[in-house]
C-alpha cells in the first residue's frame, strides 16, 4: 500500500474520529473527576452524619448517665425513708407493749383497791 493516498474527505473523517474519541476521552476524565469529587462530598457527608451522631449519642448518653443518677439518689432516699419507717415501727410497737402493761397494772391496781376498799368497809 505503498503509495496509497488518503483522501481528503477520508482525512477529515478520520481527524472527526479522532476529535469525537478525544471528546469522548475529556468527557469520560470529567465525568471519573465528578465522580471522585462526589466520593469526597460523600465522604465529608458521611464524616459529618456520623460525628452528628456520635454527638447526639454522647448528649443521650450523658442524660442517661444524669438520669440514673437521680435515680440512685432517689433509691437511696427511699431505702433511708423505709429504714426510719422501720425504726419509727419498732418504736410504736416498743410503747404499744409498754401501754398494754401499764393498762394492765392499772387495771390491777384499781382491782386490788376496789378490793381493799369495798371488803373492809362493806
Amino acid at each position: 500500500m505503498p503509495g496509497m493516498s488518503i483522501s481528503p474527505s477520508g482525512f477529515e473523517e478520520a481527524l472527526g474520529d479522532l476529535q469525537r474519541q478525544q471528546d469522548n476521552s475529556r468527557a469520560l476524565v470529567g465525568m471519573i473527576q465528578g465522580s471522585e469529587k462526589l466520593e469526597g462530598v460523600g465522604r465529608s457527608m458521611a464524616d459529618r452524619f456520623q460525628a452528628e451522631v456520635e454527638e447526639i449519642t454522647r448528649r443521650a448518653n450523658a442524660k442517661a448517665e444524669g438520669v440514673q443518677r437521680r435515680l440512685d439518689e432517689e433509691v437511696r432516699e427511699r431505702e433511708a425513708l423505709e429504714h426510719q419507717v422501720r425504726e419509727k415501727d419498732a418504736e410504736l410497737r416498743e410503747v404499744q407493749v409498754r401501754l398494754e402493761e401499764a393498762v394492765q397494772r392499772s387495771d390491777m391496781l384499781s382491782r386490788s383497791l376496789a378490793s381493799s376498799s369495798g371488803g373492809g368497809g362493806g
